[in-house]
């Protein structure tokens, strides 16, 4: 879903990153003004609940709702009792794998609530590259 989302956009994609000298992420400070504040959250929106979507039905998880919000300490959060995820809106400013790390993260925190050895040993099973891109996430 995400790829056929990318593909059908890709040309325009293409032209705005290059005009904002973009290498690594989407900007929704620069989106947000160049398709208008609301169309432009709907299409982050979309991009999110479609990686989301994507990666519940890789790992069989199921979730209720995702939401997006702008927090200060946290990139993600869920509450596995309902199964609802929330993401941080700002993760549009950092590298795409960031994003991806934060919604197998917490769909991962509905196989497992802690953040224990099995915890990890799913976060490695479904994204094996996780350590090195939250040390991205950290420094970017």
């Amino acid at each position: 879903i995400v790829e056929r989302f990318i593909e059908e956009h890709k040309e325009w994609i293409l032209k705005k990153r290059c005009e904002w000298g973009m290498n690594k992420a989407v900007d929704s400070s620069k989106i947000l003004p160049a398709v208008g504040r609301k169309e432009g959250k709907q299409k982050i929106k979309k991009l999110i609940e479609e990686r989301v979507a994507y990666y519940a039905r890789i790992m069989g998880v199921t979730y209720q709702r995702i939401s997006m919000r702008n927090q200060k300490t946290r990139w993600g959060s869920c509450s596995v009792n309902k199964h609802t995820i929330r993401i941080n809106s700002l993760l549009v400013k950092k590298p795409e794998k960031c994003l991806e790390l934060v919604i197998v993260h917490e769909l991962v925190h509905m196989l497992e609530p802690g953040h224990n050895k099995v915890f990890k040993d799913y976060m490695t099973r479904f994204l094996p590259d996780w350590k090195q891109t939250e040390k991205l996430l950290k420094e970017s």
